[in-house]
């Protein structure tokens, strides 16, 4: 059995020297439903919508500036052959993780600027991204959750998942 292969143009269409390529517009509606589900978690946190918008004004770019500089840092020594390329993004090459942490690092600063409660907009960050939310009162939901930010879950189970939320709900107890 071979590999599988599949024959589609990265290229949807072209207007003169311009084109639209499948990457681009899979990157579009991932902003879009990105400030989808922000307008709705930003409702249900109780942030003003315009808060929102002006938020990804500044981070919509910056998760592009990110995800180009983090590629250009994984593909440093071909960049530092030809520093000209580094600039040249309609050829591809965006990391999006670089674009998490651009966008994110620009959207808390914009909140923190604005006076917007950090734990609200990292709340929706974190619904948005599929994260189950942060609660102040349940020290169990502050675990799941920081369990799924820092990826700590991998190879463990469920049940050494809650021996460790114990033993930190302990340590917690501890320190108050």
């Amino acid at each position: 059995m071979g590999p599988i292969v599949i024959d589609i143009d990265p290229v949807i269409f072209h207007i003169g020297h311009f084109s639209v390529g499948w990457y681009g517009v899979s990157i579009a509606v991932a902003i879009v439903a990105a400030f989808s589900l922000g307008l709705r978690e930003a409702r249900r946190k109780g942030i003003p919508e315009d808060e929102i918008y002006s938020m990804g004004l500044w981070a919509v770019p910056a998760g592009l500036i990110g995800a180009r500089l983090l590629h250009v840092i994984d593909k440093w020594s071909y960049y530092m052959a030809n520093p000209l390329a580094a600039l040249a993004i309609q050829d591809g090459g965006l990391a999006i993780l670089g674009a998490i942490l651009g966008g994110s690092i620009a959207g808390f600063g914009y909140a923190r600027r604005r006076g917007l409660s950090l734990g609200r907009v990292a709340d929706a960050a974190v619904q948005i991204h599929g994260g189950n939310g942060y609660m102040l009162d349940y020290r169990v939901e502050q675990f799941l959750r920081d369990v799924r930010l820092y990826r700590l879950y991998e190879g463990t189970s469920q049940i050494q998942q809650l021996i460790i939320a114990r033993e930190l709900l302990k340590e917690h107890s501890r320190t108050r």
